[in-house]
């Protein structure tokens, strides 16, 4: 029951405990935990982490004296006209008395008074409260893993609306329904209704432009009905249909026009977003749009002695011309430097140039010209975001780490808790901000292994605050590791297993015995290292971290703090001794069990039979008694908090199964398959299902938000996703199923191996004449929780939330049977992960990256081997 008694207000540094109370009995009802690995709190740091920033400080709803809940929020980190509601949570005991909903009014009414277009908030698809957003206005942005977005505060900018509406907050009290999702010549688009006063107004939002696409007020209103949603070829005429009850005025393409009543239409020509203003509403749709003949060249910026150049004919005609490649700047020359092609109606066609020198160069095919540029190892571009190595990317908030593939660290800056929105200047090739306090710069310094941060500043005032950097670093997913300095002549070199190892918090504002942490992945490490003086916090995980430099300056005093990256070789750290933070070695006749770690461990140890258990304080040892002789190996098996870690030194076709229709047996194996998704809908071992299967569709937390479950196969491209696992495919007979979609054709074969074994074999061709680059999600839908995940050395056990990953094989324990999957398949990147969140039954989910020319075909394989333990 809601109760009128909720005073929504911002936060003060004495609501910290009733904040950290509502985290600490919510935690569990996040898929993945919220600060589920914090076993301490600092309360002046989570001041500083939930207390948000001068500009954007948190709300809070208190009730009867108590802060029930929260809504941290800031600027979207893209979209300038974008408010975006960061974490919004409700005590548990305090939920139904409408704390959220009034904190979503009060996120509503700010961002109107800041003149924001939109709000958005992330979520997932199980979420219960996805009803509240839905209530309030959000709405859920297809093919996203889930981005809702609320579209109506930019109705408020309108003073007609205004004198409607009067407060932002009855966007929310006076919405009639939730908002509908519809389908306008192809376009997504989002239907609004609302009642107040005796008026009614409606308004429709195009879901990529987030711009009306129809207005009305009572009886009265404007309607745009845009081209169909398909991809159109530059230089060609759309048309766009007006209607409208009053006359009005318009300007489409800079021109102004007097529309009387009724129904218009205007063609123009197309281009990527399309803006139109009508009685001062800003209307507006997307489209695909690309040149009729279109110019590639591979890579765009080459480091290499061969440029291969694709033409790509998109129109219904025959392309025969010549094609030339010229030198524009610098000391290149080609051979050839022209060639004739001939290109068939919607095909493709490359070729190969041999390239010699550096510098800029033009390829031409008639009117159609394409630049690109021959570098140098130590090649640097400006452009209008930042700036560009062979090696690293720049933005104002992000870095691209290029050798690392898929590998990002996104930063911030912080005076106090005034945080600093950095411009770039290109000219002087830094990214600068002017706070009340001081001048701040940012001078990056680009080289081949190495990105250096220099921040300077300069006071306005006296400055006694601390300077923080934060950072947060996304890494793809596999087996990665984390150093950090125990002393300085040793790094703890631990495997990173969330959310058991490390314990957050356990590190805050800690002055390192040396200055610089480290993540190392397939043989190489990207460290972190900071000027002496400095603070090191490990916030929630070590891939979010910051550093605090304490600064006191007088009125115009100056200051420069340093950090860099750096990519090196593991090897480039044997000058150190590099230690696990458990350690295990052999001491002549004991086997030595040491904790190196910063924080107290309970330790469990078993050994040839003798198990241990203690809490080990941080460098004690404990001693284990062994007779071992000769030639062998010693099993260890360490248990720390639940991560078991298996030390070891390991020394060291498809059976003729019948299909029925869709059904199959070997043995004590069963598979029934279905068109659906061209999944199997169950697999069976001695009459025991293993797979989650439902005949309607159901949400999830996962990458899969809405699915039947099964094996799903899903493929996206750049954010779009084929959402092949909602699809129905093809039955080809014999475990065979086939999909044609997005000029690709997919197949999946199901085999059985042996009598507890299955193989899934994955088949995709590129049916377009353009290379794409695609990423590629199977997943298994377990029937029942895991109690225990692994892979080839580690498990984890007796948790409800768990993930292992490992470059081709993992495992999981459900009940009293075993699931192996191992992934095979030649790719840019893959991994394969066992996982276990709260509330939902055990998956394992393979991913891949393929790069895919031309008529290319590819086969990647999944085995799923079930049996008892």
């Amino acid at each position: 029951m809601r109760s009128p008694n909720i005073l929504v207000r911002e936060i003060c540094k004495e609501d910290i405990r009733d904040i950290i109370e509502i985290i600490k009995k919510s935690k569990r009802d996040f898929p993945w935990g919220l600060y589920y690995n914090v076993k301490k709190f600092d309360e002046d740091l989570m001041w500083e982490i939930i207390g948000g920033i001068e500009d954007y400080p948190t709300l809070v709803a208190e009730y009867e004296g108590k802060v029930i809940a929260f809504a941290t929020n800031d600027i979207h980190w893209e979209e300038e006209d974008n408010f975006y509601i960061e974490l919004l949570l409700t005590h548990p005991n305090y939920r139904g008395l409408g704390a959220g909903t009034s904190l979503i009014k009060e996120c509503i009414r700010r961002a109107v008074d800041k003149g924001f277009n939109v709000v958005s908030l992330h979520t997932w698809a199980n979420n219960k409260a996805m009803r509240l957003y839905e209530r309030t206005g959000f709405c859920w942005i297809p093919s996203t893993y889930v981005y809702m977005v609320n579209f109506s505060p930019q109705l408020m900018k309108y003073d007609e609306i205004k004198q409607i509406f009067r407060d932002a907050e009855n966007l929310i009290e006076t919405l009639v329904e939730p908002p509908r999702k519809m389908d306008i010549n192809g376009h997504v688009a989002w239907r609004y209704l609302w009642r107040i006063n005796g008026r009614e107004v409606e308004a429709i939002f195009d879901n990529n432009t987030k711009k009306l696409l129809y207005i009305r007020i009572d009886d009265r209103l404007i309607r745009i009905s845009p081209p169909e949603k398909k991809r159109y070829l530059k230089g060609e005429k759309i048309r766009i249909v007006i209607e409208n009850t009053l006359d009005t005025t318009a300007l489409i393409d800079n021109k102004q026009y007097i529309l009387p009543k009724g129904q218009h239409e205007f063609d123009i020509e197309t281009r990527d977003k399309v803006t139109l203003r009508i009685n001062n509403y800003e209307f507006g749709f997307s489209l695909e749009v690309v040149n009729k003949i279109a110019l590639k060249i591979l890579p765009p910026k080459a480091i290499s002695n061969k440029l291969f150049i694709m033409i790509i004919n998109y129109s219904n005609e025959e392309v025969k011309r010549e094609l030339l490649i010229l030198p524009m700047q610098g000391s290149l020359s080609f051979h050839p430097n022209k060639l004739y092609v001939e290109v068939p109606p919607r095909s493709s066609a490359k070729v190969s140039v041999h390239v010699t020198g550096e510098g800029y160069g033009k390829v031409l095919l008639g009117d159609i010209e394409e630049d690109f540029h021959v570098l140098k190892e130590d090649w640097l571009r400006v452009h209008d975001k930042g700036l560009e190595s062979a090696h690293w990317a720049i933005t104002k908030n992000e870095i691209r780490i290029k050798r690392l593939k898929n590998a990002e660290i996104w930063y911030e800056i912080y005076l106090g808790r005034k945080r600093t929105r950095l411009k770039f200047n290109a000219q002087r090739k830094v990214f600068m901000d002017k706070l009340d306090k001081a001048l701040i710069e940012v001078r990056p310094s680009l080289k081949r292994e190495e990105l250096l941060l220099e921040v300077h500043g300069k006071a306005l005032r006296d400055i006694n605050e601390q300077l923080i950097m934060r950072f947060w670093i996304d890494l793809p997913v596999g087996e990665n590791y984390y150093l950090i300095p125990k002393d300085h002549e040793t790094f703890i070199r631990e495997k990173y297993v969330y959310p058991i190892f490390p314990p957050a918090f356990c590190i805050v504002k800690e002055k390192l015995p040396i200055p610089v942490i480290g993540f190392e992945r397939n043989g190489t490490v990207l460290l972190t290292e900071y000027e002496e003086g400095g603070l090191y916090t490990m916030v929630r995980s070590p891939r979010a971290f910051r550093f605090d430099f304490p600064l006191k300056l007088e009125k115009g005093e100056e200051f420069v703090r340093r950090v860099v990256l750096k990519l090196v070789p593991v090897e480039a750290l044997r000058e150190f001794k590099l230690v696990r933070a458990v350690d295990t070695y052999l001491d002549e006749n004991y086997l030595i069990i040491r904790n190196n770690w910063v924080s107290d461990l309970p330790i469990v140890a078993e050994v040839n039979g003798i198990k241990l258990e203690k809490i080990l304080s941080p460098s004690d040892e404990a001693r284990i008694p062994l007779k071992a002789r000769g030639y062998g190996v010693v099993n260890v098996v360490i248990n720390v908090n639940g991560w078991v870690d298996k030390r070891e030194i390991k020394y060291i076709i498809p059976v003729k199964a019948r299909w029925e229709d869709l059904k199959t047996s070997y043995g004590p194996l069963s598979l029934e398959a279905d068109k659906r998704g061209g999944s199997l809908k169950s697999l069976k071992i001695m009459r025991t299902e293993m797979l989650k299967w439902e005949d309607r569709t159901f949400r999830t937390p996962t990458e899969f938000p809405i699915t039947y479950g099964g094996i799903a196969l899903n493929i996206m491209e750049g954010s779009k996703s084929f959402d092949l696992h909602l699809k129905e495919w093809e039955y080809l007979g014999n475990g065979r199923f086939r999909l044609t979609t997005n000029d690709l054709i997919v197949e999946r074969r199901y085999y059985i191996i042996d009598q507890h074994t299955i193989l899934d074999e994955i088949i995709v061709k590129n049916t377009r004449m353009d290379r794409r680059e695609l990423y590629f999600i199977h997943c298994v839908f377990l029937n029942e929780t895991f109690s225990r995940i692994g892979n080839t050395s580690i498990e984890v056990k007796r948790n409800d939330i768990m993930v292992v990953s490992h470059k081709e094989r993992v495992w999981g324990v459900t009940k009293n049977i075993k699931v192996e999957a191992e992934l095979l398949v030649d790719a840019e990147d893959e991994s394969i992960t066992a996982s276990q969140q709260i509330g939902f039954p055990g998956l394992i989910v393979s991913r891949w990256d393929w790069i895919l020319e031309p008529r290319e075909e590819k086969m990647a394989k999944v085995i799923i081997r079930v049996a008892k333990e």
